[in-house]
């Protein structure tokens, strides 16, 4: 990642860092806080993403995790909250409805 800012190259190693172990993220406050541009993470990201460590690494917010924060939320019964998230690993695993937004799909799944 040769010629990046070093707040660029922070922010994505945080987010990756976040997005893997499912924790909430701002990154406009991180961002801002590194004094970067959002173009320059992205850069970052996709470089990070070529390269043979990190192409395995599943980074994306998957639909799932979202029903299962949300459920949590919403108070839902424990089977309502297992159909919920066989829905989603179906529409991940099937790649139903690829390149829809994970809560568009998490909405579709409750």
């Amino acid at each position: 990642m040769k010629g990046r800012s070093l707040g660029a190259k922070v922010v994505t190693s945080l987010v990756v860092s976040l997005r893997k172990h499912q924790r909430s993220l701002d990154m406009n406050r991180m961002i801002e806080y590194a004094n970067t541009t959002k173009s320059e993470v992205n850069s970052c990201y996709k470089r990070l993403k070529r390269h043979d460590l990190f192409q395995e690494l599943e980074t994306r917010i998957m639909p799932n995790t979202i029903v299962n924060q949300k459920a949590h939320l919403l108070s839902l019964q424990p089977e309502v909250k297992r159909l919920a998230l066989l829905i989603a690993e179906n529409f991940v695993n099937n790649n139903v409805e690829e390149g829809k937004k994970p809560a568009t799909i998490a909405g579709v799944c409750f």
